[in-house]
């Protein structure tokens, strides 16, 4: 009986420990996604937006004059 307590011990602690390290790894893995996402959507234009008219502006000049009239 002492021998498969010990060998149950050992294997409990075995997959403890390999359930420890995926969830580091996909800890990891899940803020690296997070960071590479967020610098791609940081990266793309915006597309369109809202004048306080309710008019659709799409121009990029319009975009950047319209953001400065807020400021």
């Amino acid at each position: 009986m002492g021998l498969n307590t010990l060998y149950t011990s050992k294997a409990e602690f075995a997959l403890q420990r390999i359930k420890g390290q995926q969830n580091e790894q996909g800890k990891k893995a899940g803020r690296l996604l997070a960071a590479q996402l967020q610098q791609q959507e940081a990266a793309l234009p915006i597309p369109a937006i809202h004048s306080e008219t309710g008019e659709i502006l799409t121009h990029p000049q319009d975009i950047v004059n319209q953001f400065a009239s807020f400021l």
